[in-house]
């Protein structure tokens, strides 16, 4: 005979039912509590062995209730659907095959390799969505969910705000996002780093004993330090393992353009998808604009994106600004032109970037004044008619002046042109402005649209 006990009752059961004892013992592997009354005792003998077989059936049913009582709320944890090479491991550690719907309990793993992606539906109203290269662990007690980001980054969407004692949390071993009724993501960019991006709904940030509150439109940086640091992002900084979500549901991007004033899924720069996140993430500088201009006149836009960053400079720290002119290709985006530039700051100078325009076409005109001591004009633009590639662009013309006095040997004039060589390139010539009238006739003869973008330094 063997006996077991779940939730206050107790069952014995005799030898004679033979092998009915190991199913009926299997349904007491989990733990959880049931509304059967404490200290009642179901007892079966040998001599009422053909009258409690009519029992059996009943008695499995009840088992099975009991037994399933204590995993309701873990068993809504759903790996939905994978792309690409994903694994999944238990609490212990051991690796389970992935498959579609596959149960996730507290404490299990999941991490994607590369171009693979993992859907996790959390009790139904809660879809999470992993990009590639990234790992991840859940863990879930009563109505407290928790995803730990160890590497990579994570899609959210709560489609129902969170009951009143319901709490979902995504964090780090130091850093922590408190999730209700919201849609966005996080990254994890170096290890004691985590970054939210906030597309609808309002999130609690805590890192250390900071936290701060991060709506729809903003993004939090957050560190090991307990800094956190919130600003407005961009449709450019959406990652496309991200757009795609909001691209395959018309509803949830109206939403988080009505929320955010961001239109995922209908902005033309996201033609240019993750590789303008990689220029974000590489410059680590703040994105001061990004926008389509028709630089070449052909009907045919290119995208204009400069991000400015401080340097430590020597003695003084220095303004870098880049800007790169890209065109999206049918191979992906093509990058035409970066240009560089660095402002000492020393609290008497001032620097601009604007739209120029000059005899059809748009140059960007990379303008700084130093004090009455030293002025540049530098144009960058194409010579092409239509689409030229990335020899075709370059300055087109640059003017330094070292002294604001009026004398024409402080200024220093050179203007770049190329020049036709048969039908299958280009050569690049140089010509020295040689007089003060020449030099005022270049400036003067570039009209300025707008400024893009104007500080002192």
């Amino acid at each position: 005979m063997f006996t077991a006990e779940k939730c206050g009752i107790l069952v014995s059961v005799t030898e004679q039912w033979g092998l009915f004892a190991a199913p009926l013992a299997s349904g007491f592997i989990s733990s959880g509590s049931c509304n059967a009354a404490e200290g009642q005792v179901i007892h079966m003998k040998k001599k009422l062995y053909r009258h409690s077989l009519a029992l059996l059936p009943a008695l499995l049913s009840a088992l099975c209730l009991i037994s399933g009582c204590g995993n309701a709320s873990a068993a809504s944890m759903h790996l939905r659907k994978t792309e690409g090479t994903v694994s999944v491991s238990d609490a212990e550690g051991q690796s389970v095959a992935p498959a579609e719907n596959l149960g996730l309990y507290s404490g299990y793993g999941v991490g994607t390799e590369a171009e693979s992606y993992a859907w996790i539906d959390l009790d139904h109203v809660k879809l999470a969505k992993m990009d590639q290269s990234s790992q991840i662990s859940v863990s879930k007690e009563d109505k407290a969910l928790s995803i730990d980001v160890i590497s990579g980054s994570l899609f959210f969407n709560v489609t129902e705000p969170l009951a009143d004692d319901e709490t979902m949390d995504i964090r780090t071993s130091t850093m922590a996002v408190g999730i209700r009724g919201t849609c966005g993501w996080v990254e994890i960019p170096e290890a004691d780093v985590m970054r939210v991006y906030i597309l609808e709904g309002t999130v609690m940030c805590t890192a250390g004993e900071n936290t701060a509150a991060v709506g729809a439109g903003e993004m939090a940086e957050m560190t090991a330090e307990g800094e956190i640091t919130v600003e407005k992002f961009s449709v450019l900084g959406v990652p496309d393992f991200v757009a795609k979500e909001l691209e395959a549901d018309e509803s949830l991007n109206q939403a988080v353009k009505d929320a955010s004033g961001l239109d995922v899924a209908g902005d033309p720069l996201r033609a240019y998808g993750d590789y303008l996140n990689g220029l974000i993430h590489r410059n680590q500088g703040k994105l001061i604009f990004a926008e389509e201009i028709d630089f070449e006149g052909d009907g045919s836009p290119e995208l204009a994106v400069t991000f400015i960053s401080e340097r430590q400079g020597d003695p003084l720290p220095q303004l870098e600004l880049n800007t790169y002119i890209l065109r999206n290709g049918p191979e992906g985006p093509e990058e035409l032109l970066r240009i560089r530039d660095g402002w000492q700051e020393n609290g008497h100078g001032h620097g601009k970037v604007s739209l120029m325009e000059y005899g059809g076409k748009r140059f960007l005109l990379y303008y700084s004044s130093l004090a009455a001591s030293h002025e540049d004009y530098v144009y960058y633009g194409s010579i092409a008619s239509q689409d030229g590639d990335s020899s075709c662009w370059g300055s087109a013309d640059a003017i330094i002046n070292n002294n604001l006095d009026g004398s024409m040997d402080d200024f220093v004039g050179m203007k770049y042109g190329k020049s036709p060589v048969g039908e299958n390139g280009l050569t690049l010539g140089a010509v020295e402005y040689s007089t003060l009238e020449e030099i005022t006739a270049v400036i003067e003869k570039y009209t300025e649209e707008r400024v893009l973008f104007s500080q002192d330094f």
